[in-house]
């Protein structure tokens, strides 16, 4: 059988093929593998492709089937689904509640946990958890949202909202409030940051808030998005991203549609038949559909468990009955193939159990906790450390060094599971102390950083804490050499003024490095110390003797506390200079 190739590499196919399916102008460009006639292509094989079949030609009808732009859904679509359709309201509502279920608990450190109660207070001042929520779910449902930051200065000058909002420069009180709008309410400015330099670059530089005709900086707001999209199909958008519901619109058409069938074929589930002789001939009567009407109301009257159904012996009485056989496992493919394309397991959003046998949908679920915590930290994040950069300036004056949080669990334990999960713990723990591996206070401190007891503070810390001897050893850094050993942990006078240092740095924004922060946090705990660091707390009172002269080193004098009064109270205060120089005697003394 003769056979060709279509061109250098190509696919070798019979020659009756090739010449059935390729027109002569293309045919002859092939033979010679020369340049093909202007409008066509050199025939190559790409793919699985078989000529005498028909399969991955143009003859193969899967060929042919492709996907095309679709149907986007306006905003009065999405809301009428919103608003109808319960399935398209969970699928919305449901990742946005999880996100948000919760919440979040702040992680930094202010020894008696007033600054903490102070912040999570202020958050339900301005109701952060409900308005991200809220923003969450608008994002989902139309693309994308915003949160606008009111300020005072744009109180009494509306129009400062176009100007760049400078985030450090916020005072005390300065928040007034926050306020959520839809991408509808809120859309670009046209706007666009053309410098390659900004973070923002690409985004719209402003927006217009609809109904006022202000136009409001970025700087002022806090953007959420819906589905993410290509860029280009994200221009077309008008610098917006995707509804959740749009890529699952055909879902849950099938969904919705086959529910509302079923339930229709209930109207139907019995049919009564009678059959009757010359109904043509009753019907051409003047009266005869009036009759028959009479006919039928009454033989429907009468018909029941208890009242006989009399028929003429030319009439013929049946019921035919509707199957509704096998709907259900419909029904389940349908919430199966829905739930798959939202993302969200059917024992989440159908509030029922998976079929089969010992199936809990525990492991769904588990998984899909696992995206919303990954979601959390990807896009929940930076959304929130930018609202706490405002409110931290707005409640506390300054943003804390060691600011932060961290997402609550979504897994929930039972009191059972987490009864078990502590006396682990605490067998583990009782272990580790009897071997000498740590030590009594490390365990407070652990139960303390993981939330164990909630009342629990630094002062209770420092109670559980052994009071050092004189001359006796208290931890790993206070290591014994030779036949003396050395007490290096800080004195109670030395932790208070630690704390004293680190609250007014938190409050005027001055003061430590980040050597003198962590070094004041440790003293603050009356952590042992090292010979090294002792040596060097010598060294550096030593060194700002002098500074302790200057103004504002004491409450009587202008710009009190100054930085060097902070600093001064970050390694201790005056009892930690006393302290310092006792045990650098006491080295100097043990090294000799």
């Amino acid at each position: 059988m003769a056979t060709f190739r279509p061109s250098s590499g190509g696919v070798l196919v019979p020659a009756a093929a090739f010449h059935a399916l390729y027109p002569e102008p293309v045919q002859q460009a092939a033979l010679q593998d020369g340049p093909m006639p202007p409008g066509t292509s050199r025939p190559v094989g790409d793919g699985l492709e078989n000529i005498l079949a028909g399969l991955g030609t143009g003859r193969d009808k899967a060929s042919h089937t492709g996907w095309t732009f679709p149907r986007l859904l306006a905003r009065q679509d999405l809301e009428n689904m919103y608003r109808v359709s319960w399935l398209a309201k969970r699928i919305v509502n449901a990742p946005a509640d999880d996100m948000t279920r919760e919440w979040r608990a702040h992680s930094f450190d202010d020894g008696a946990g007033t600054e903490n109660r102070r912040m999570e207070q202020a958050e339900k001042r301005f109701g952060i958890r409900h308005k991200v929520n809220e923003a969450l779910r608008w994002a989902r449902l139309y693309g994308g949202s915003l949160i606008i930051v009111g300020t005072a200065d744009t109180q009494a000058r509306p129009r400062a909202l176009a100007e760049p909002l400078e985030t450090d420069r916020i005072p005390k009180g300065g928040l007034r409030y926050l306020m959520v709008v839809d991408r509808w309410r809120c859309p670009s400015s046209g706007k666009i940051e053309t410098d390659p330099a900004s973070p923002h670059f690409g985004m719209p530089e402003s927006y217009l808030l609809a109904d006022t005709g202000y136009e409001i900086h970025h700087s002022r707001v806090v953007r959420f998005d819906g589905e993410r999209l290509p860029w280009s199909s994200w221009r077309q958008n008008a610098l917006w991203h995707d509804s959740a519901l749009q890529h699952v619109l055909d879902a849950l058409k099938g969904c919705d549609t086959t529910v509302a069938a079923i339930a229709t074929m209930m109207f139907e589930a019995n049919v009564d038949i009678l059959k009757l002789s010359s109904l043509d001939a009753k019907l051409s009567r003047k009266d005869g559909e009036a009759l028959l009407h009479k006919r039928f109301r009454m033989a429907a009257t009468m018909k029941s468990f208890n009242h006989l159904f009399m028929l003429d012996e030319t009439e013929t009485y049946e019921k035919k009955s509707n199957s509704f056989a096998n709907l259900d496992k419909i029904m389940q493919e349908f919430y199966a193939y829905v739930a798959g394309a939202a993302g969200i397991p059917l024992t989440r959003l159908f509030g029922r159990s998976p079929g089969g046998l010992n199936a809990t949908g525990d492991s769904d679920l588990e998984n899909y906790y696992g995206r919303i915590a990954s979601d959390q930290e990807a896009e929940l994040r930076p959304r929130l450390e930018t609202l706490d950069a405002i409110l931290y300036r707005h409640e506390l004056g300054a943003i804390p060094d060691d600011a932060g949080f961290e997402f609550n669990s979504l897994w929930e334990l039972t009191d059972k599971e987490r009864a078990e999960v502590e006396e682990k713990r605490a067998n583990r723990d009782r272990a580790y102390v009897d071997m000498g591996a740590v030590t009594p206070d490390l365990v407070a401190r652990e139960l303390k950083d993981r939330g164990t007891y909630r009342a629990m503070t630094d002062d209770d810390l420092l109670d559980a804490e052994e009071e050092p001897d004189e001359e006796g050893d208290t931890g790993s850094e206070g290591q014994q050499t030779g036949d003396a050993a050395l007490a290096l942990r800080p004195t109670r006078a030395m932790a208070e003024e630690a704390k004293r240092g680190l609250a007014w740095r938190r409050k005027h924004g001055r003061g430590g490095t980040a050597i003198g922060i962590a070094r004041a946090r440790d003293i603050a705990r009356r952590r042992n110390l090292s010979p090294e660091t002792v040596r060097r707390m010598h060294g550096f009172f030593a060194r700002h003797e002098a500074d302790t002269r200057a103004e504002g080193f004491r409450p009587s004098e202008g710009g009190y506390p100054s930085i060097h009064r902070i600093d001064h109270a970050l390694w201790g205060g005056d009892a930690g200079k006393a302290w310092a120089d006792r045990m650098m005697a006491r080295l100097d003394k043990r090294d000799d």
